[in-house]
């Protein structure tokens, strides 16, 4: 861990717009509005492409404001192409991807890495499954007899 990061106090955070962000992670958001428009909504830091829709979402992780978790919206069925060693990816409940990354300038740049790619993927990538796990284009009910 970076000595930075062990220096800074449990209240070492930014706030933009209500939006809770580590300042550890300032490095992060500097790298992300190269790249995107963010809006800060709530809790969550949303990073929007060029047609205005956000493709990744960032919210801090706990209270020691040594993580934050990075979910790349609409990425259900898809698979980075790189293998990130520093940052954990999993399965968020919505079926997308989320990814824990620490604070730490390795852990930062490889989560740009990540989002980078799924910005560039996001255009051409059409999941199968709705948010609620079911297959797309199939009824759940039968039409009503005419």
């Amino acid at each position: 861990m970076d000595e930075t990061v062990k220096n800074l106090r449990a209240n070492a955070v930014i706030r933009i717009d209500g939006s809770i962000v580590p300042i550890a992670f300032k490095l992060f958001l500097g790298l992300m509005e190269q790249i995107s428009a963010v809006k800060n909504k709530g809790t969550v830091s949303v990073f929007l492409d060029e047609s205005e829709s956000p493709f990744a979402s960032v919210m801090k992780q706990g209270s020691n404001n040594e993580r934050i978790n990075l979910v790349l919206n609409k990425s259900r069925e898809w698979k980075p192409s790189r293998k990130y060693k520093r940052i954990t990816l999993e399965p968020w409940h919505t079926g997308d991807l989320r990814a824990t990354v620490p604070a730490n300038y390795k852990a930062m740049k490889q989560a740009f890495k990540l989002c980078h790619e799924w910005k560039d993927a996001k255009e051409f990538h059409k999941p199968t499954t709705t948010v609620l796990g079911t297959r797309k284009g199939i009824r759940r009910r039968p039409r009503p007899p005419e």
